[in-house]
């Protein structure tokens, strides 16, 4: 079994006619590395994109901003002090769902 690098940058083309989608496109969690959610999200866009004759950009604006909450996040996450604050919260169930249902998936 071999492993491999999981880009999380956002990988953008120069060029007008190519579009990179899911891991290609450097789109999974940054927290989680989870890749599924954005290869399904990013290949719908570049279908809207295509269909509708807009760029690929415009049409994944959302997932940029998302991404961007993401890097946020990953760097709070594993910081010292994040690592600290997990640690400390993971004791409680219900703060650790609240957590991953309102901040690390949303």
């Amino acid at each position: 079994i071999c492993g491999a690098y999981i880009p999380v940058e956002v990988v953008r083309s120069d060029r007008d006619n190519i579009m990179l989608i899911g891991d290609a496109g450097g789109f999974a969690n940054r927290v989680t590395y989870e890749g599924l959610y954005y290869a399904l999200a990013t290949g719908r866009n570049a279908a809207h994109a295509i269909i509708k004759g807009r760029s690929f950009s415009e049409t994944n604006r959302g997932l940029f901003r998302r991404k961007r909450r993401e890097k946020w996040m990953a760097g709070l996450f594993y910081s010292r002090v994040g690592l600290w604050l997990v640690k400390a919260f993971s004791r409680n169930r219900h703060l650790v769902k609240w957590i991953y249902d309102n901040v690390v998936v949303t």
